[in-house]
């Protein structure tokens, strides 16, 4: 979630860029740097690792000046944390300066190409192919804004990036392809102010502006120009923003639960950050150093948590013992703290906990480290209390969640598991290099994964006007998709108050078939895992008797799709990444259904963000 603030107007950029960065800082990163154009129209620029304060400390020596810059806060995936890999990134003539957010998955051929041309890189990250490409554009007597069209062609995945360029009339171009965090344009008179996130313009204005994945802008000393990726111009409205700077704010959207929802992709990426090295294979917890050398001796791992946290533990235990080859179990932390339990100093208990501050989860945790088992938290809150009694944390990084019915948390907490169940295998060599290398090349393509299956809401909407006055739901699938069963339908009875069951596609016949009728319509996860000509038996059985079925389908499977009664379709992506994938048109379905039925979305009736009591 790096931070991205731009500035064009009549003012002096530098406060205003650094202003901006620091009401980011929310978002993490660890490096900084700006570039702003002189009056003579030469770049600027300076950076540096750490914290802004450290880049506040060398801009005291170098005195930039001029009405319109760029800057950015960085955290770490191509390089490490240098100087040479902070932004902005420049071309080779320094006429170009770029900062982006995302990854580009195909930028080592890029790259090759590029530097067989003779393009000079300096440093080792992906978002330097982009002022390179469009360096080469330039060269051809192109404007800005078009290069940067033709950069977005060649590069694969999700990328969101501010360009400008030295020596011509004052502009900046905007783009976002995919879903690489958002951007957003604050308008003040004759100032434009462009960032990653409402809260760095709400000091300088708020009249705003949301440029959607697929779109460019073009800010000038003109005013704005918005295009698509046809070049065809956009009309776009102004909103108000009657917000402090200080507290969540909704954006372009109706409800938090839909904004959180849209977050994934950026969220994702950020759990990754300086854990999953994308550029050289690697992955490291350091948050675990503290028990690293405890974790050979572990012969059995135990995952705990409370509603959805316990549907991450189930999908969890299922990485677990795929990956590191080591027993798993899965278990509701408001029960595990009254069984009779046998833990032993050989186990290793996960517990999960969103707010950090669930009473039955912590009330188990402290179990589990009376027992001397090694306990590990994973919370979207630092120095929560689950982190004061484990032994090591891991922290989701979700940023605030703000509706009640947990999104972008559960899939911050399956790739977290995921992550962490390479790390033990690799502790205990069940994770070869070349598995490793592919687990990480399958990681870097996640977040647009969650892009594209983001870009279904239109049709998940459609469908959900369908089915909004349906009173039963039954949700099934098998393996670790069954997890992801129980936390559609638990999503769909926490905003629409509708009844809603999970179960494995297995058990349909041993007793769930019987509530099969018209008035009971069923969702089955069936895309492209092992075993999905089972579930597909199972539809036979419950279309046989005239049952309505829903089906969580991988695109182009027609064959599937033309049996059901709607599709709800996923992209095509590696097996292991399914579940967490699976779980978008799950959160998406229950919003709509409650969208249609005129619910309060982020406030649902009876449930609390953080249950701090028994």
């Amino acid at each position: 979630m790096c931070g991205i603030m731009g500035y064009l107007g009549n003012q002096e950029a530098r406060p205003i860029l650094l202003q901006g960065l620091e009401n980011l800082e929310y978002r993490g990163y660890d490096s900084t740097g700006l570039s702003i154009l002189s009056e003579t129209g030469e770049f600027q620029s300076v950076k540096s690792t750490g914290r802004l304060s450290a880049l506040k400390s060398v801009l005291e020596k170098n005195k930039l000046s001029g009405n319109v810059g760029i800057g950015h806060t960085r955290w770490a995936t191509h390089g490490q944390v240098t100087v040479e890999n902070a932004h902005p990134h420049l071309d080779c003539n320094n006429s170009v300066a770029v900062v982006q957010n995302g990854i580009i998955e195909n930028y080592r051929q890029i790259k090759e190409n590029l530097q067989s041309r003779g393009h000079i890189f300096k440093s080792d990250t992906d978002s330097e192919v982009i002022p390179h490409l469009i360096e080469e554009v330039l060269d051809q007597g192109q404007s800005l804004e078009s290069a940067v069209e033709f950069a977005l062609t060649q590069v694969k995945g999700s990328v969101t990036l501010l360009v400008t360029q030295s020596k011509i009339d004052p502009k900046i171009v905007a783009a976002r392809l995919g879903n690489a965090g958002g951007l957003v344009i604050g308008v003040e008179d004759n100032e434009l102010f462009i960032a990653s996130d409402i809260p760095a313009l709400l000091p300088f204005s708020n009249n705003i502006m949301f440029l959607n994945p697929g779109e460019i802008a073009i800010l000038s000393t003109d005013g704005i120009e918005f295009v698509d990726d046809q070049g065809r111009t956009i009309e776009k409205q102004v909103s108000t923003q009657l917000v402090n700077a200080t507290e969540p704010d909704k954006g372009e959207y109706d409800w938090f639960m839909y904004k959180e929802i849209m977050e994934q992709p950026d969220v994702l990426l950020n759990v990754l950050r300086d854990r999953v090295g994308i550029d050289n294979f690697s992955l490291e917890l350091p948050e675990l150093s503290s028990i690293t050398e405890q974790l050979p001796k572990i012969n059995r791992v135990i995952l705990m948590g409370c509603g959805t946290s316990y549907h991450a533990a189930l999908v969890g235990k299922g990485f677990i013992e795929s990956i590191t080859k080591l027993p798993a179990q899965a278990e509701i932390a408001s029960e595990f703290r009254y069984a009779n339990q046998v833990i032993r100093d050989t186990d290793l208990v996960v517990a999960l906990t969103q707010s950090g501050e669930t009473a039955d989860t912590l009330e188990a945790m402290e179990k589990a480290k009376q027992a001397g088992a090694v306990l590990i938290a994973i919370t979207n809150v630092l120095d929560s209390q689950s982190t004061r009694i484990a032994d090591a944390s891991l922290h989701m990084r979700a940023g605030i969640e703000v509706g009640v019915a947990s999104t972008k948390t559960f899939t911050a907490s399956l790739l977290i598991l995921y992550i962490l169940s390479i790390y033990l295998g690799k502790n205990r060599s069940s994770v070869s290099e070349i598995e490793l290398t592919e687990h990480i090349h399958d990681l870097e393509k996640l977040p647009e994964y969650i892009g594209n299956a983001l870009n279904e809401s239109p049709n998940i909407h459609l469908l959900a006007k369908d089915y909004a006055n349906t009173q039963y739901f039954l949700f099934m699938a098998r393996g670790l998709l069954f997890p992801i069963a129980l936390e559609g339908a638990l999503k769909l009875k926490e905003i629409s108050y509708i009844h809603a069951e999970g179960h494995p596609a297995g058990e349909m016949k041993h007793g769930p078939i019987a509530l099969i009728g018209p008035d009971v319509t069923t969702i089955a996860l069936a895309p492209n895992v092992p075993n999905k000509e089972k579930t597909e038996t199972t539809i036979e059985e419950i279309k046989t008797r005239n049952g309505v079925v829903l089906g969580v389908v991988t695109a182009g499977d027609s064959n599937l799709a033309s049996r059901l009664d709607g599709c709800l379709f996923l992209p095509s992506v590696p097996v292991n990444l399914v579940p967490i994938v699976a779980a978008i048109p799950m959160q998406l379905f229950a919003y709509f259904i409650a969208l249609e039925k005129g619910l309060d979305i982020d406030h649902p009736r009876n449930l609390a963000k953080s249950v701090t009591v028994e």
